[in-house]
């Protein structure tokens, strides 16, 4: 449906209202309360101010929205973790409305409090730049700060010599989402990998790394997420952890390092390749029916004496100069 008409079945009490029935959704004022450009009518959020109107409000939901919806839960359940991860909402306000989200009765009238809070919110406009990919929903929520021990280890402070292969990486990713960053042990993919996540760090809104213990379901289990209950089970965990990765989109990185396996060995990996974000696997298995980006020798002969001077003296015996390769 339109946005207007979205809109219309959303605030059907406050349209039927008799006090209301001049106001109109303007299709481009509604364009813009849903990209975040201008901030939603005052007569609306006064309305469902009132709790009388909030209850009728979680009826409306009830009745218009949730027969449209394929999984009106796992809405609810990722909206509850917007507002329990968003930093800018008091503690006293997320204590207040979150015993109305733990009964399942008592749900809705938490989405409608939650929407009217949202409302009455002091009014931030949405940076123009990314209007476009909020408003068609292309963006992934900031999570860095909610997932524990997610960041990316920083490359060694010497990486030189990779210029080529980050730029031809970068590429591969956004045309395949999904890349293979192979190679013999000690040649560079790890270092590579983190190079990449520290040189295009600003082109993505999140980056995650998970450093691979051979076996993908409970890597993802064993994820440190900020609000996961101390009482949750392994399977509520995991779950949790695999409903919140599949949502994200391809402006999310995530770094899957040492997955030295073939994709027989972790049947988890078919899953895996079903999420949306863009993922770099870094690996010692021949893995060709993926994409695969090869890794080999350093070409740039200086480049090699520069990163092999930085780790021997120049009394070193030739047998003792390394490998043209980018580890450390």
């Amino acid at each position: 449906m339109s946005q207007p008409d979205f809109l219309y079945e959303l605030f059907e009490d406050f349209m039927d209202d008799p006090a209301n029935q001049d106001f109109s959704m303007d299709n481009g004022l509604v364009c813009r309360w849903m990209t975040g450009q201008a901030k939603i009518s005052p007569k609306i959020s006064a309305y469902y101010s009132k709790p009388s109107n909030q209850e009728k409000l979680a009826h409306t939901i009830h009745q218009n929205l949730l027969p449209l919806m394929s999984d009106c839960n796992m809405a609810i359940e990722d909206i509850y973790t917007l507002f329990i991860q968003d930093d800018s909402i008091s503690d006293a306000k997320k204590k207040n409305l979150t015993p109305l989200y733990k009964p399942a009765s008592s749900r809705l009238l938490f989405l409608a409090k939650l929407i009217s809070f949202g409302m009455e919110r002091q009014f931030i406009k949405r940076n123009t730049k990314n209007q476009k990919l909020l408003a068609g929903g292309a963006l992934s929520p900031i999570v860095l700060d909610y997932i524990m021990d997610s960041e990316v280890p920083r490359p060694c402070r010497h990486f030189i010599g990779r210029d080529k292969e980050l730029e031809e990486l970068y590429t591969m990713l956004e045309e395949n989402r999904h890349v293979f960053l192979c190679g013999i042990a000690g040649i560079g993919k790890s270092e590579l990998a983190k190079a990449y996540a520290k040189h295009y760090k600003k082109h993505y809104t999140n980056i995650l790394y998970v450093e691979y213990t051979g076996d993908l379901h409970q890597d993802i289990t064993d994820m440190d997420f900020i609000d996961d209950p101390p009482e949750i089970s392994e399977q509520e965990r995991f779950q949790r952890h695999n409903r919140f990765l599949r949502s994200l989109k391809s402006d999310t990185l995530l770094i899957i390092d040492n997955f030295n396996v073939s994709a027989t060995q972790d049947s988890f990996l078919s899953v895996v390749l079903k999420y949306r974000c863009q993922i770099l696997f870094t690996t010692r298995s021949k893995l060709d029916e993926y994409c695969t980006l090869p890794l080999k020798e350093i070409e740039d002969m200086n480049a090699l004496f520069q990163l092999t001077s930085v780790f021997y003296t120049s009394d070193c015996q030739l047998c003792n100069v390394p490998d043209r390769t980018a580890g450390t």
